[in-house]
């Protein structure tokens, strides 16, 4: 191998750490525009984040109920095969297009967005179920990624504080960003298992999500997800709670003519 070649080759991985080395900045620097941007350039950001970052998408399509979520994964989805060098080069293109000053920048001296976190595209925080570490997930997360021995710890741990602190309120019901609680986010990725111990660690089968009115049965009939349908019925889950489109479980499983979810819910 002759010297020429040596030396493109160390051209190349010179090339490749100046792209990383400006793309990290611009990740810092966008944090402070997101009050300036709309919907669908922080979707573009965030997609291009993830495919230089992690590379092709790797995670299942969120569930149907989760919008944010499920556009954040068909913007990353939709970049394919894009190889992480060419991200990168988009992801700073695109901010030299809305800002072209932006590389001569002091970022300390700018005033951070407050925007919630699912917009911080350039370093996605909690709403990233694959961006948090373990300490850091709450109960919900874990419902939400079907992480069953962190929910039995989570339930061993919190009634051994409650025997001792005598209290009798576990945040079992309680609702995330979204406005869904853990129950919801089993009912909607199909955690069955998950779903019965929530059921029987004192969940509300019938509560209801602060955004569409809907219960975890609800969101089981419409997902098609037949063993938490048949659990949250065993608990007793109302089939006659109407959302605010006005439509109850009865009218879900007529519309979604599975024979299974027409039967279940007529027992």
């Amino acid at each position: 191998m002759d010297d020429a070649h040596f030396n493109d080759i160390f051209s190349d991985l010179d090339e490749t750490d100046e792209t990383e080395t400006k793309f990290n900045k611009a990740c810092d620097y966008l944090q402070h525009l997101v009050n300036q941007l709309d919907a669908s350039q922080l979707l573009e950001f965030y997609g291009l984040y993830k495919q230089a970052t992690v590379g092709p998408c790797n995670t299942s399509k969120p569930g149907i109920f989760n919008m944010n979520a499920r556009s954040k994964w068909n913007a990353w989805n939709d970049l394919a095969t894009m190889s992480k060098e060419t991200a990168m080069k988009s992801y700073i293109s695109k901010l030299n297009e809305i800002e072209p000053d932006w590389n001569q920048h002091d970022p300390s001296k700018t005033k951070k967005s407050k925007k919630p976190a699912w917009v911080s595209v350039s370093q996605p925080m909690a709403e990233c179920d694959d961006d948090q570490h373990i300490g850091e997930k709450t109960i919900i997360d874990h419902a939400k990624e079907g992480n069953i021995d962190e929910i039995l710890a989570h339930f061993s741990s919190s009634m051994t504080i409650n025997k001792q602190s005598k209290a009798k309120h576990l945040p079992i019901n309680e609702y995330d960003k979204d406005g869904l609680a853990a129950i919801h986010w089993a009912a909607d990725r199909g955690h069955h298992q998950i779903l019965e111990i929530l059921l029987k660690n004192g969940a509300n089968v019938n509560l209801i999500d602060k955004d569409s009115g809907q219960t975890a049965l609800h969101y089981s009939i419409s997902c098609g997800h037949l063993e938490c349908i048949k659990i949250l019925l065993k608990h007793g889950a109302q089939k006659n709670i109407t959302d605010s489109d006005d439509q109850t479980p009865i009218d879900l499983a007529n519309e979604s003519e599975d024979p299974y979810i027409i039967e279940l819910l007529k027992t």
